[in-house]
């Protein structure tokens, strides 16, 4: 439950290009750690989401513009605490923490129970739109392990949001 490998390091170049960028610009310490590095720019994006546009302008004017999929999809980004309740053969079970809506997500490289180590657990990570898909950045912070009890719930959740319409495992195509 990955994206196509060649998709996959086409969108990662791309939105790492962008989030050092932007995290530079920001002051940020150019010695961090790149995933570190690329969490605090994807909080800061979410905080203020002109630094976005304000990056891919200064990046095109030096002639190395980010490619118009990758900046369409990371202007979708949603950076947000998830549940992850399991994998099944097509994705991953992405439920937001306030039980709202469910995604049906895609790894980059990498399935996300691989990723964590198993599943039922919380954690804030990015998800966004590429190529039709719900796909996951990949990038944890806060990463708690659900017990029984909460995953039990979150179930529950799961299955009052599907009923309700609020699963979501591809992007509508309009004509």
């Amino acid at each position: 439950m990955v994206i196509a490998p060649s998709e996959a390091q086409h969108f990662i170049a791309g939105y790492q290009y962008l989030l050092a960028e932007i995290y530079l610009h920001s002051n940020g310490n150019p010695d961090v750690d790149v995933l570190e590095m690329l969490a605090e720019a994807r909080e800061l994006v979410n905080v203020t989401p002109s630094l976005l546009d304000a990056a891919a302008t200064k990046l095109e004017s030096t002639g190395q513009p980010v490619a118009a999929d990758v900046l369409a999809a990371i202007k979708t980004l949603q950076l947000k605490q998830w549940v992850f309740l399991r994998e099944t053969t097509k994705y991953a079970i992405f439920v937001e923490a306030s039980g709202e809506q469910a995604y049906g997500v895609l790894g980059l490289t990498d399935h996300i129970s691989d990723i964590i180590g198993g599943s039922a657990a919380t954690f804030t990570a990015g998800l966004f739109e590429y190529q039709g898909q719900y796909v996951c950045d990949g990038i944890f912070k806060n990463y708690v392990r659900l017990g029984p009890h909460l995953k039990s719930e979150y179930n529950e959740t799961l299955r009052l949001i599907k009923k309700n319409g609020g699963f979501h495992t591809a992007i509508p195509r309009f004509l």
